[in-house]
């Protein structure tokens, strides 16, 4: 009996640690089934990826991220790399995440900034918007080749490892290869992989970066002043949309018109942007009919597609070169209104010229023009000074036979009044030599100096000589 019951009570332990080991497994297991959905989800979640956006100044890269994020405009913020965040929105999976848009405004900054966005560890991660725009198109073409030129040199210089610089390119041509429209996915299958192994174009694909570019001509709503006010017609169009096309196949690029002010083809880029980073759905097929509106995803264009616009090109040919039917209008002549222009004078030479004339040592009173004679604190010209005349030699008395005989006459007038008697007419300067009236005034002055000695000093003012009337300007006669 005893033994009985020592193996009953073995036998349900056992049986209780049965059970708890079996409830410990579930446990384990539903820990592991969370944890593995978590790590999944984690690992499917959107992650931040970048938009280099590349492109000449004025050219609408800040208006077209302004409607992206929901304003009007964002003014720049200067030179450099700018960042600004897109957000971006997975809708079957409910998942919410931003694109990092940077925006290099010059190409001077592409050496030291651009590495910062492309590098081994984001070229898989990146899509390069390059903007040109419809104001100025005949500086298209070179505008594409310029930033071109300039993303191939920096790729160059991250001197990457040919095996992985191989997988980004043949992820590029695999991209190229399996586009197709969403609306015939939706009725066909898939490309196969025969029609994917298809050998590409001669032209197509030739510049293979690695890196997805799409070309967004931006304000393509001034197209309709360039049929107003610049005479472009329809073929001239055609032709600019053959040249883009042309190097986006070339360079296995899309291409997107859009305008701000319009508010068009934006939402439309943002969403393909985010097909190509996240594999994100997209249901925009490639769109030409509309000149304004063009819509070219990478892989949708062909050789044969782009032939068409040659039968539209009118007169033009389509091996014309660029440059020579897209001219630049002659620039408009001013008309100056304002009277002859005025050209400041250099600051270095206007001190130069200042100390010089500081320089110069200060005139006394003979060296006056001749004619002038001080009365009292003011200095009066007499009418028979002609136009002004150099000064002579310091200590000199006049110049010239008209100041010599103005001089003398000014002498007798004063002789002839202290005497009271007759005046006597002028000595005149063609009568008179120079040297016989120098004399006389140098003598005349010391006597007239030995009798101001002799006067009282309240008396001074009282004999102090007056020109005559009759030998001053009418508008100082009447001061007298």
């Amino acid at each position: 009996m005893a033994s009985a019951s020592v193996l009953n009570l073995s036998s349900s332990a056992s049986s209780d640690y049965l059970v708890k080991d079996a409830n410990r497994k579930d446990s384990d297991n539903q820990w592991s089934a969370i944890l593995n959905e978590v790590r999944i989800s984690t690992s499917n979640r959107l992650t931040e990826k970048n938009v280099l956006v590349l492109g000449d100044r004025e050219t609408g890269k800040s208006d077209l991220i302004a409607r992206l994020i929901g304003k009007e405009s964002v003014s720049p913020s200067g030179v450099g790399l700018e960042h600004v965040s897109i957000p971006v929105k997975d809708d079957e999976r409910e998942d919410v995440t931003q694109i990092n848009a940077w925006v290099l405004e010059e190409e001077y900054f592409a050496s030291s900034l651009m590495p910062l966005v492309l590098n081994e560890k984001t070229l898989d991660k990146t899509v390069v918007w390059l903007f040109i725009n419809m104001t100025k198109p005949w500086n298209i073409v070179q505008s594409l080749e310029k930033w071109s030129t300039v993303l191939t040199e920096e790729l160059d210089k991250l001197r990457l490892d040919p095996v992985l610089m191989k997988n980004y390119q043949q992820k590029l041509e695999k991209t190229f290869k399996e586009y197709v429209d969403p609306s015939l996915a939706q009725t066909t299958s898939a490309a196969t992989e025969s029609e994917v192994d298809l050998p590409l174009g001669e032209n197509t694909l030739t510049m293979n970066l690695g890196v997805p570019i799409i070309v967004v001509v931006s304000k393509a709503d001034h197209m309709l002043t360039l049929e107003k006010d610049f005479d472009y017609k329809e073929e001239k169009f055609d032709f600019i949309q053959m040249h883009l096309r042309e190097w986006c196949l070339k360079h296995g690029a899309g291409l997107i018109f859009t305008s701000a002010k319009e508010n068009k083809n934006i939402r439309v880029l943002l969403k393909y942007s985010a097909h190509l980073l996240y594999g994100l759905k997209f249901d925009e097929d490639g769109f030409v009919l509309d000149r304004d509106s063009l819509f070219i995803p990478i892989g949708w264009d062909n050789e044969k597609k782009i032939s068409i616009l040659n039968d539209n090109l009118g007169d033009i040919k389509a091996s014309q070169p660029y440059d020579a039917v897209v001219t630049a209008p002659p620039p408009l002549l001013k008309q100056n209104n304002a009277g002859p222009t005025l050209h400041a004078e250099d600051d270095q030479d206007f001190v130069k010229r200042i100390q010089q004339m500081l320089q110069q040592p200060i005139p006394s009173r003979l060296d006056s023009p001749a004619g002038a004679v001080k009365t009292g604190s003011s200095v009066r010209s007499s009418p028979a000074q002609g136009s002004p005349k150099k000064d002579g030699p310091r200590g000199s008395l006049g110049t010239g036979g008209t100041s010599e005989s103005a001089l003398s006459s000014f002498f007798n007038t004063l002789l002839n009044k202290n005497n009271k008697g007759p005046p006597t007419p002028p000595t005149s300067a063609r009568t008179s030599s120079p040297s016989a009236i120098r004399v006389d005034a140098a003598a005349e002055l010391d006597r007239l100096s030995r009798s101001s000695d002799r006067q009282p000093e309240n008396q001074t003012e009282a004999t102090e000589p007056e020109l005559p009337k009759e030998s001053l300007p009418a508008s100082e006669e009447g001061s007298l």
